[in-house]
């Protein structure tokens, strides 16, 4: 897994974070791990805080096929 976090520069988003997982079961395992419940536990304490939250999940598109131009 890789993990990135930096400032947001759309309109009220102060920062991103972005995860890299291996596949649509890690995503699974990660959600449901104990790294999970404890992040969790602690937005409650920031949540008041908080106008938007926003979860994306993308997937990858994998390698494209080769594609050979003729001139």
């Amino acid at each position: 897994m890789k993990a990135f976090r930096s400032n947001c520069h759309r309109k009220g988003i102060n920062w991103t974070a972005l995860y890299e997982l291996r596949d649509d079961a890690a995503v699974h395992v990660a959600i449901a791990s104990n790294e999970a419940d404890r992040a969790r536990q602690d937005w409650e304490r920031w949540l008041p805080h908080v106008q938007d939250l926003s979860v994306e999940v993308y997937a990858g598109l994998g390698p494209l096929p080769t594609y050979h131009h003729w001139n």
